[in-house]
């Protein structure tokens, strides 16, 4: 890191060979406890409202579409924004800063207008590289002085006061799940049919999401959130020692530096690094998965949402009990053993999740799943990121950033609901139109162009806009399954929607294939 100076008094003793006046020991103590409790209480806020998103913001989508915004523009703050945040603003006042975003997030929840949500999204995306960052700067530089005072290597104190801060940062899962589920107790009813792998998010009943969800509960859920991230920053802002970076950089100079991180993205120097790619968007598979699909297809569709957060209190259990015994275990056994264990652990669980007929008189196999996915996740996240620094940190300085990158890109991937519309759209259900049978129950039909290719007029479908090429009419099937048909020319659907799969999903759909492929559908079936 670059040279640092403390607002210390200028009689402190300073490091040898240096110009960095160094803590006392009680400050450095106080500085690590402090730093560690204001990012418990603000991820407990920010963790506990993550988890739910794909159970509580179900309506457009937005909850699910808000994490898939948030790590899209981690992508861009990974490479461009942390140094520049750290030169401008200090390590104190970027985690500040960056503490606000999330905030901001948590608070867009008490009404989740799409774009309220999707901005405090991004702003999260952009906020959260440069606060990681400045956080482990942070760390290590009181480590530092940690290591002035008792002698010892630097390499042990960063050590202990990494170890430190995320034992107890790991237990944050714990607490949001725990408000989760006391504040979100009586708020649902489960759809118990098509759970666990036939869970279809775009048919899933309401009865199991927000729409049991009473704006008092709401209010109240994310009220807490939004009073603990406030309390977070304020507790930084007021508590937190400042450590300042003496030599400032021109914006030249910054943006300089930015650029030559992205530019080094493409520099390969250890061809090795390629092969951690797909472990790497693991770790972040993994995690989506638990917290987006697991949740609402598992947990919410079977025993409704307010177990969400008891279910993930046992996995953020075994979790933290797994970060401190595999962190030890490693230094005898070697990364790729505890990688087997973990990989081994999710083969079964998914296994089991893939056989499993999921039964509300066996909801202790949700806690089992769970608590195991947790042990899994983890190795995965503490001991890929370690590879990466023991291997590569000293050669190769876009190391951390290229690790950052596939890991925003694993999660915009898993969060994506593509390929799940794409299912609802071509597989699930055999529908087909026959213009003279008025018996919606049993329609047969038969239709070219399947994608309509061209817009040109506006129309308006349940408040949303969409352009099409000539009249529409509209055919209502069985389960409240609308079809939006084109009026001139050869029949050519222009959009199907139900209750659950609104038309903001279908806009977003018709987009991504619009002129890709003509589809004859005859006797396909089709929903």
């Amino acid at each position: 890191i670059d040279p640092l100076k403390s607002t210390s008094p200028d009689n402190q003793p300073t490091i040898a060979n240096d110009t960095i006046p160094i803590f006392s020991i009680r400050k450095i103590y106080k500085n690590l406890i402090l730093l560690s409790l204001s990012f418990i209480i603000l991820f407990t806020a920010y963790n506990g409202m993550v988890t739910l998103q794909s159970s509580l913001n179900t309506k457009n989508n937005v909850g699910v579409n808000s994490l898939i915004i948030t790590y899209s523009f981690l992508i861009f703050s990974s490479i461009a924004l942390t140094g520049v945040c750290m030169d401008l603003f200090g390590l104190k006042f970027t985690i500040i800063i960056g503490a606000i975003g999330y905030i901001f997030y948590i608070a867009a929840n008490i009404k989740p207008l799409p774009v309220l949500m999707y901005i405090s999204a991004a702003l999260v995306g952009l906020a959260a590289a440069p606060l990681w960052t400045a956080k482990a700067t942070y760390l290590n530089q009181i480590a530092r002085y940690h290591s002035q005072h008792k002698n010892q290597s630097h390499e042990i104190s960063v050590s202990l006061f990494f170890g430190i801060f995320f034992a107890l940062f790991g237990t944050n899962t714990i607490w949001g799940n725990v408000i989760s589920y006391f504040v979100l107790n009586q708020s649902s009813v489960a759809q118990k049919i098509n759970c666990g792998v036939h869970f279809d998010p775009t048919s899933a009943s309401p009865t199991n999401t927000t729409q049991n969800v009473d704006d008092t509960t709401r209010y109240i859920l994310c009220g807490i959130f939004t009073g603990m991230g406030l309390l977070s920053m304020l507790l930084l802002f007021l508590t937190l020692d400042s450590i300042a970076l003496t030599q400032k950089q021109t914006m030249k100079q910054l943006l300089k530096k930015s650029l030559e991180v992205l530019l080094s993205l493409k520099e390969w120097k250890h061809i090795d690094q390629f092969f951690l790619i797909p472990i790497t968007m693991w770790t972040t598979i993994e995690t989506a998965f638990l917290t987006a699909q697991f949740t609402r297809g598992f947990i919410t569709c079977l025993i409704g949402i307010r177990y969400v957060g008891l279910v993930m209190v046992c996995n953020g259990i075994f979790q933290a009990l797994s970060s401190y015994i595999f962190g030890r275990l490693v230094k005898y056994t070697g990364r790729i053993f505890v990688f087997s264990i973990a990989a081994l652990i999710n083969y079964a669980m998914i296994i089991l999740m893939f056989l499993w007929e999921p039964k509300s008189s066996q909801m202790v196999l949700l806690f089992v799943i769970a608590g195991f996915w947790g042990i899994a996740d983890a190795i995965w996240q503490t001991q890929v990121i370690a590879t990466y620094t023991v291997l590569y940190s000293d050669t190769d300085p876009s190391a951390l950033a290229k690790y950052r990158l596939w890991k925003a890109i694993g999660f915009v991937i898993t969060y994506s609901d593509l390929f799940e519309y794409l299912h609802k759209l071509f597989v699930d259900r055999g529908y087909s139109f026959d213009e003279n049978n008025q018996d919606n129950s049993d329609i047969n039909f038969s239709i070219d162009d399947a994608i309509v290719q061209h817009f040109s007029t506006l129309v308006t479908l349940h408040g949303q806009t969409l352009y099409k090429k000539s009249p529409i009419r509209q055919v209502t099937l069985e389960s409240n399954t609308k079809v939006f048909f084109d009026q001139m020319g050869d029949n050519r659907i222009l959009c199907m929607t139900d209750d659950s799969f609104d038309s903001i999903v279908v806009l977003k759909t018709i987009n991504l294939f619009k002129a890709l492929v003509q589809f004859h559908l005859g006797a396909l079936p089709f929903t």
